[in-house]
């Protein structure tokens, strides 16, 4: 029996296009670049060639997908198909129970590292198999332990929207994979309880009352040579790294960055202009 999303032997339509949609990072090859990326990845596809895969890919690559919510055991979407109305995706996965929640917290009790780890922002392959070999393990076991669907009429498993959908979330598990601990009701619980700093914060310093002595004095500055080109023109950009779910062609570091360049080097260039000499009277 042939698959809705064939409409009946009929053509293919095409999906209307999709302003402001998220655009996958990925945008050749295969996706999911990290041990939960790659796993969610495989039990996305299956092992095995899928024209709704494919199709989904398309989808992630040119922003079809138009938001994405992640929360505690569900990932909500809206995908643009080609009728006026986006369709409605829903991804479940079951969230831990309090025995599995408690067993998480022996574990990582017993495993301070990998504890320090997380509230970090890393999940290696040893924490997954770790927890894995207590039988919590973060990521699912099957396809079946995932809830999919979505208001299209194709009934594949999983639909193109739904694929499309799937593919991102492997790539935000590849930039974020604490993304796992938030899906399966984990986050708070678990990164509240992280060790404290080994050394104590520094005493504060009371600030002068004095103004001058905090703001300093009108005296020009200094002389000499220009100050050197800083090595980061973009530091604040390389912290915060790159953002969920983007919705751009370009990410925002590679599309702020020629700005912040640009700012540098004009400031570079006013440091070396020299105030002319004051005329003789």
């Amino acid at each position: 029996m042939p698959s809705r999303d064939s409409e009946w032997g009929r053509p293919k339509s095409k999906p209307r296009p999709a302003a402001g949609g998220i655009r996958a990072r990925t945008r050749r090859g295969g996706f999911g670049a990290t041990p939960a990326g790659a796993h969610w990845v495989a039990l996305l596809e299956g092992g095995a060639p899928d024209p709704r895969m494919q199709r989904g890919r398309r989808y992630a690559r040119s922003g079809q997908v138009l938001d994405i919510a992640l929360t505690p055991g569900v990932v909500e979407a809206r995908v643009q198909g080609s009728r006026p109305a986006p369709y409605r995706v829903r991804i479940g996965l079951a969230v831990f129970s309090a025995a599995e929640r408690a067993t998480v917290r022996q574990v990582l009790d017993e495993h301070p590292a990998l504890l320090v780890e997380l509230a970090a922002g890393h999940v290696s392959d040893e924490c997954l198999s770790v927890l894995a070999r207590h039988g919590v393990g973060l990521l699912p076991e099957s396809r079946r332990d995932l809830a999919l669907s979505c208001s299209c009429p194709d009934w594949g498993d999983p639909c193109k929207h739904e694929a499309a959908v799937l593919y991102l979330v492997a790539e935000e598990l590849d930039r974020n994979p604490v993304g796992l601990l938030r899906l399966r009701g984990l986050e708070e619980s678990v990164l509240a309880a992280a060790p404290p700093p080994s050394a104590p914060p520094a005493r504060t310093v009371p600030l002068d009352p004095d103004p001058t002595a905090y703001w300093g004095t009108a005296d020009p500055l200094p002389g000499g040579e220009a100050p050197a080109e800083p090595r980061l023109t973009a530091p604040v950009l390389e912290r915060l790294g790159a953002f969920p779910f983007w919705r751009g062609e370009v990410p925002l570091g590679d599309q702020l960055g020629p700005v912040y360049r640009a700012a540098a080097a004009h400031a570079q260039a006013l440091s070396r202009i020299e105030e002319p000499a004051p005329h003789a009277e």
